[in-house]
């Protein structure tokens, strides 16, 4: 039972220290990058509208990234654009475009790379290599998102969404378009 009472001790600790971390022109933060640098886990970090280019971003810690407005992350067609290397990370209203495209790196608009509890919902991913690539991960909610490309070639696009599993991972299509 004292074993118990620590960890739940523990966590309202960690969920009290959360702060929320704001993104944009006239916030306190200018790049996402930034913004990760001084976030926390636990952090919640809100990126309002605007285009980022911003490389690739790589998601090391527990936070949540919540868009408003859709902003735009764009990779130029150059680089991943998100690559989710923490479990328990959520990500949710982004406009995710232009990922790079390489025959012997799969580059993704959003990679989930050996993760857990991550949840990607309500995102817009377009002419992305990859949309969405789970490898090695589990227990992970993709749902919601919205994607397309316009790649003419079979070497210049990838899948949608991929799935390395190894175990359970949660997929839910309420629309499926294809042009």
């Amino acid at each position: 039972m004292k074993k118990y009472s620590t960890i739940l001790f523990l966590l309202i600790a960690i969920i009290s220290q959360a702060k929320s971390i704001e993104v944009g022109k006239q916030k306190n933060y200018i790049t996402i990058t930034n913004a990760f640098n001084a976030c926390n886990a636990g952090d919640t970090i809100f990126i309002h509208a605007g285009t980022y280019y911003e490389k690739n971003l790589i998601i090391n810690k527990t936070i949540t990234l919540i868009g408003i407005n859709y902003p735009i992350l764009d990779g130029e067609f150059k680089y991943e654009i998100i690559s989710v290397q923490s479990s328990y990370v959520v990500i949710n209203g982004l406009k995710i475009q232009n990922s790079g495209v390489s025959s012997i790196v799969d580059f993704a608009g959003i990679k989930l790379y050996n993760v857990s509890n991550v949840k990607v919902e309500n995102n817009i991913v377009q002419n992305c290599f990859f949309g969405i690539y789970l490898q090695n991960s589990i227990n992970c909610l993709i749902q919601n998102n919205r994607l397309s490309a316009s790649a003419k070639e079979e070497q210049q696009s990838g899948n949608g969404i991929v799935v390395e599993p190894i175990g359970p991972v949660w997929i839910r299509l309420n629309q499926l378009k294809i042009k």
